[in-house]
Parts: structure tokens; sequence; C-alpha cells
């Protein structure tokens, strides 16, 4: 394509350029592909709509014309600009930042591989979202910046069930640089009858966490089937909020005031040296369906944050209130869509942390999914507003997703991530970040690339995202 446009050029003495330098065809003025560059660079000369002779393929498939999928084009908007390179890959006039599928493949940046169609995997790639910003992207021996050693943590979801190894398990997870355990409180597991609480396995497992010098962020979910809204008759897979917010708030109010300051565990506990519990998040992933039946609603979850905020103030007045944990997902609301209704709905006040679950396939991506929520609190009176990377991985193992990417892919993206967020601490006001998952989890009938993001094999054996993680935390968090 290139010489036979640039003998076209040349034969029409680039006057056409200067004559096209704005052009009506772009919304930014400067032809197709919004660079600067006039419509007389690409396959269309005349602006027809229709490519070169010989392109059997419709535009949606190859936007040049050039009769190269878009998929395999390292130019497909015909600018002679590298897709690498361009701020505006497929030429519609969205800025790749804004693109939702920045090289017209036809797969948004949930599950494109490639999002802005260099060649380069997401997982490899300083740029990947196309932005133009390679340097958000760092690796933890750039960085002289230290954080607390609680930033890093992660998810165990075998934890409550797994009491034999667990003591092994968090001395492990201590010595390779985790400090915090971000862990379900399931309501139901607590209060098998109306009124009446058997704190038995939480008293375990806060014992054994806090044995392992580690700090424990409860997640406050699941109520009990007498307490839940889930219609009788209702046979669908997935999590309904409580039917009445007082009984939920109730719940939590019980909870902080056992396990926060002066609690009666540490009371019943004289051995240990007391870490009482100061940081709640309430309920989890509520922009998705399955966690919020029938469907999410967030007003409905901002006055329950609101209720249950202030029940856990009653207990501890300098309490932590962490959000619910919104993750990037395809299956449900965006993050940025949500909070922007939860602050429709008064949610301002409600919350100390905002927490996200910015799951993406490289790690500019993720800056870029943390940014936006960052400036849309900023916007809403929020600056002085915590936020908390509550959970994020990519698995090695299942399904294909974009965020399975073998084993070299995991450990590139934990480095790159980790480092990442560090150096952007401060301007984002991040908390802290928790990687999913600590061990793969079994699956039975259906398989998940989630269930294969596991730090560790099921057999326990490490992966290269172990040693990654480790490394990592041991350059970036304090001695």
């Amino acid at each position: 394509m290139g010489l036979r446009l640039l003998a076209v050029a040349l034969a029409a003495g680039l006057v056409v350029a200067a004559a096209a330098a704005v052009s009506p065809t772009s919304p930014h003025g400067l032809g197709i592909g919004g660079n600067g560059l006039s419509d007389f660079l690409h396959c269309d000369l005349d602006g027809d709509g229709i490519g070169p002779a010989g392109s059997a393929l419709p535009p949606s498939d190859d936007v040049d014309g050039d009769g190269v999928p878009n998929r395999r084009d390292a130019d497909i908007d015909g600018d002679c600009v590298l897709n690498g390179d361009d701020r505006d890959v497929d030429g519609d006039g969205l800025l790749n930042g804004d693109d939702r599928d920045v090289d017209g493949d036809g797969l948004t940046g949930f599950v494109d591989r490639d999002i802005d169609g260099d060649g380069i995997p997401n997982h490899k790639d300083d740029d990947s979202d196309g932005t133009g910003d390679p340097n958000v992207t760092r690796l933890p021996e750039e960085l002289e910046v230290r954080v607390p050693d609680t930033f890093f943590g992660v998810i165990a979801d075998d934890l409550v069930s797994n009491e034999t190894e667990r003591p092994g398990m968090l001395a492990e997870a201590a010595a390779i640089g985790v400090g915090t355990i971000r862990q379900t409180f399931d309501w139901a597991l607590v209060e098998h009858k109306r009124g009446r609480y058997d704190w038995a396995v939480y008293d375990d497992l806060v014992a054994d966490v806090t044995e392992a010098g580690l700090s424990v962020l409860p997640i406050l979910f699941n109520p009990p089937a007498f307490h839940s809204s889930r219609p009788r008759t209702s046979a669908v897979k997935g999590t309904f909020p409580p039917k009445r917010n007082r009984r939920f708030a109730r719940f939590a109010k019980a909870t902080a005031r056992r396990y926060g300051p002066d609690g009666a565990f540490w009371k019943k506990h004289p051995g240990l040296d007391p870490s009482p519990l100061r940081a709640w998040q309430v309920w989890n992933e509520p922009n998705l369906g399955l966690y919020w039946r029938p469907r999410p609603d967030p007003a409905e979850y901002t006055r329950m944050l609101r209720v249950v905020g202030r029940a856990i103030r009653r207990a501890d007045p300098d309490a932590e209130i962490v959000a619910a944990g919104l993750p990037h997902s395809r299956l449900g609301m965006t993050p940025v869509k949500y909070l922007e209704r939860m602050y429709d709905a008064g949610a301002q006040g409600s919350f100390d942390t905002f927490a996200l679950h910015p799951y993406a396939g490289g790690a500019d991506a993720v800056y870029t999914n943390i940014k936006r929520v960052r400036e849309l609190l900023d916007a809403n009176g929020d600056r002085e507003t915590g936020l908390w990377v509550t959970e994020i991985g990519w698995a090695t193992g299942g399904p294909a997703h974009p965020h399975n990417v073998g084993e070299q892919g995991q450990a590139d993206m934990i480095r790159r991530t980790l480092a990442t967020t560090v150096a952007h601490a401060e301007r984002l006001r991040l908390r802290g970040v928790i990687y999913y998952n600590w061990r793969d989890l079994p699956h039975a009938a259906r398989d998940r690339w989630g269930l294969h993001s596991g730090l560790l094999r099921r057999d326990g054996s490490e992966k290269l995202g172990y040693r990654a993680f480790s490394e990592a935390a041991a350059l970036l968090a304090e001695d």
C-alpha cells in the first residue's frame, strides 16, 4: 500500500496534503486517523467508502480497505502511522483511551489480547491500550519509593475450610511479602439461627492470621436464607442482598465490636498481641448481577452502605469503611458508571475508601482503570478518599481468555502491576493491592480462568508468579 500511495501523493505534488489538512471526514478535523494526516494517504483516496480493487473484506474487518484484515494489519486505518504509535488506531475518530475497540477487530478491551493491534501481547506491552504513554508502566528495580508492608495482600479462598494447613500457609505468605489477607466474613456462617451468632470459625481464623503477624480486611457478605431477599421459589444462582439493611447492620456492628479495639475476641485470647480489625469492606462486586440479584442497583447498594457504615462506626468511631470492590468486567456495570449512580443516590460521606478490581491485560491499562475512578472521586469532592485495589489477578491455565496469559505472562503482569501501582500510589491515593488468588482452585462441570490465577498450583508447587510477587514485594515494601 505504502509505495503506491506515496507515488500518488508525489504525482499530486503534495498539494492535496495542504488542502486536506483539515478534513470534514474526521471528528478531529485531521483526516481518518485523527493524526494530522489527510485522507489522501488512505486506501480510500476519494472518500467514497470504497477501498482499493481486490479487497473483498467488509469495512468492519478491514478499515483501510487494503485487503489485510484488521487483526493482521500493522496500520489498521491506513494513515501511515503504525498501530503502536497511532493514537486512533482504527481511525474511527475516538482516541484510543476512549475507544472500547481500539484496533477495530470487533473485540473490546475486556477480551482483546492485543488491545492496540501492535503485535505485542498486552502483558508484555508498556503501552497496551495505545494511549501513548509507555512511561506509565514501571518495573520494581526501577523504583526507590517504598510502601508499608500491609500494602501487598492476597486472597486465599480456601483459608476458612483448610484449617490444618492454614498456619503454614499464612507463615509462607508473610515470608514472601504479604501483609494483608482479604477474607470473606460470611454472615450465613455466623448467624445460623435468628439473632444468635456463632463466632468459632472466625475466632480461629483471626487468631491464626494474628499469630502470623498479618492484617485482615474482612468482607461482610452473604446473608443467611432467613435474612436474604431471595424469593422462595427462585433457583437462580448468585447472592441476593438482605431483606432489611438494619439486620445486616446489626451483624456488622456485632462483628466490629468483637474484633475491633477492646473487642471480646482479644479479651478471650490474652496470649495474642492485639491487632484490632479497623477496616471493614461492605459487600463484594455489587456491579455484577451474580453478586446482587436480580440486577445491580447502585442506589440500593448506597442505602445499604450508609446504614451498615453507621452501625460499624457505633462500635468503632474510627473504623475505616471500605466500599465494595467493583470489577472491570463485561458481565456487569462499569465501575465508573456504577460510582456515578452511587453519587446520584447520595453516596458521598458513606465510605472512607473506595475499592476497585481493575482487571486488565496490561499494567498500563490497570493504571488507567484506577485513574478514571480517581478522577471521578476527585470531581465529586472526595479528593482525600483513599482507593484500594482489593482484587486483581491473571491465570496460567483454563479456558482461553485475555487474562489467561500463561505462567510467564502471569509473572510479568505481577511484576509490572505491583511496580506501576506503587510508582503512582501517592498520586492515586492508593491504599494497597490485593492479589487473587493464593492457590489454584478445583473446578467441577464448568472451568473458568479465575480458578487458575493462583500463585501456587493445586498441589502447592510454586508458579513463576509466586517468585515474581516475592521479588517485587521485597524491593517495594518497607523493611
